[in-house]
Order: structure tokens, then sequence, then C-alpha cells
């Protein structure tokens, strides 16, 4: 059986910052310990009301069975994963190298907070209910605990993608960090 067991996951510690991957994307939060996380999603004991609040783990999965710890990088970078079952480690882009003013602004802003500070920032947050899809989301704020940078690497992939295309899908720019932007005449 190649599915791992649940307790073969990595286990998280106060402070972590952890990811379930659910359809279409992936949902962060903050590990507070004891099976508890403090995340930005729907409150059932809230009305449904969005928010940040404190749920049990099983709240914060919805059904998927895995969650995986972020790695983050001594210098300002997208977070890898990291899961001990597997030994698997996703390398993924580091945004520093890719020459914009605004990347180097949060490469000198970017500092990493230690679990303790990590959570009291999370705590410090609940009850918000500002919740943005494109600027105040779940991944947002975790990575806000964690590093004080608040941003999605998500919703900048997805934008980048749609900038990458004309009103009829055509692709018109290649990459989003080559110096020389090539065009594709459409067929």
């Amino acid at each position: 059986d190649l599915e791992p067991e649940k307790e073969d996951m990595l286990h998280a510690s106060p402070g972590d910052v952890i990811c379930v991957h659910r359809i279409g994307f992936e949902h962060f939060g903050i590990y507070a310990g004891d099976d508890r996380v403090i995340h930005y999603d729907i409150d059932p004991s809230e009305n449904f009301k969005i928010l940040i609040h404190e749920a049990s783990i099983e709240e914060f999965l919805n059904g998927m069975d895995i969650y995986y710890t972020c790695c983050f990088p001594p210098v300002y970078g997208i977070p890898t994963e990291n899961m001990e079952f597997s030994g698997f480690k996703k390398l993924m882009e580091h945004p520093e190298r890719s020459g914009k003013l605004w990347d180097y602004l949060k490469i000198v802003e970017y500092r990493l907070y230690t679990p303790k500070e990590t959570l009291a920032r999370a705590r410090s947050r609940i009850g918000e209910s500002n919740y943005n899809l494109f600027s105040n989301n779940c991944e947002h704020f975790a990575l806000w605990c964690k590093t004080g940078i608040s941003e999605s690497h998500q919703i900048s992939g997805l934008l980048d993608t749609l900038m990458m295309t004309d009103y009829k899908g055509h692709v018109i720019k290649m990459s989003s960090d080559m110096a020389n932007e090539k065009i594709q005449e459409p067929a």
C-alpha cells in the first residue's frame, strides 16, 4: 500500500506554517499545538463567516488526510514543502532572481520569526474578517505570521499566468521573468 499512514506524517510543532492541498488550491494555517490550527477560513461557529479563527486539525484538513509543513529559506523565497514519510522536498522558484523592484523590497523586509513569535502573531489576528482572495487570504495570513510579508504565491502565479495571454487566450509572454519579452504571433 503506497498510502502513508496518518501517524507517519511529519508532525508539526507550534508556530509552524502548515498547508493542505485542496481541490484547485492550497490552504495555509499556523499550527497552534494539540491538533489545533489558526487559519483564515469559514468558521462554522460564527454563522459560516470567513475569519481568522482557531480550529481543530480535522476542520483545517476538510476531509484531506495529509498536511505539509512549510520550510522557509533563510533569504526571501517561496517556501518548500516537507513530508517526512517520503523524504519529499519540492524545490520551487526563488523570486529574488526575478529582478523586480518589488521582490527586492521583500528581500529587505523578509525575516523569519521564531515559532513562539509566529504563533503570537497568528493569535493577535484571531477574529479578523477582512478576507480578500487577492490581497488577504489564508496564504497571505500564514506567510505574514512567519515572515512579516503578506503575500500569496498562488495568486501571484495565477496573475502571472493571466498576464501571459491576451483576451483570446493567445500566449503573448513566455515567462514573467524573461528580460526579453518574446511575443508569439497568434495563429
